[in-house]
């Protein structure tokens, strides 16, 4: 796959969105695609566009899969972070905000009133 059909993969894709492409802080040019339903963001070395075909790109952009050659990037408190670097309960808290969980467990509600 080459750039030009990989922007326009993701520019008739509904569940993504194209943010840009720069050069980031190790000096790979990367391009940027957002995912409306996780709400990630995937940086893509532009070196690597070329390396695997368009299914495997959308699958990995909309976490259908994985890929060592990507960074998930998401937006939780304030700024960007990779998933890779969270722990099994920052990763749980991530799954339920996509399901639209926000709540505080009940048993928590109620210790903090008896306290």
């Amino acid at each position: 796959m080459n750039g030009r059909e990989f922007f326009h993969s993701v520019a008739a894709h509904d569940g993504l969105i194209w943010l840009g492409a720069k050069t980031n802080r190790e000096g790979v040019d990367c391009a940027y695609i957002a995912g409306t339903k996780l709400g990630n963001i995937t940086e893509v070395p532009v070196s690597e566009i070329k390396n695997h075909d368009w299914n495997t790109w959308r699958d990995v952009m909309l976490g259908v899969r994985d890929a060592q050659i990507m960074k998930h990037l998401t937006r939780i408190v304030g700024y960007y972070s990779e998933l890779r670097n969270w722990n099994a309960s920052k990763r749980a808290e991530l799954r339920d905000r996509h399901n639209g969980k926000y709540g505080v467990p009940e048993a928590v509600t109620r210790a903090v009133a008896a306290a």
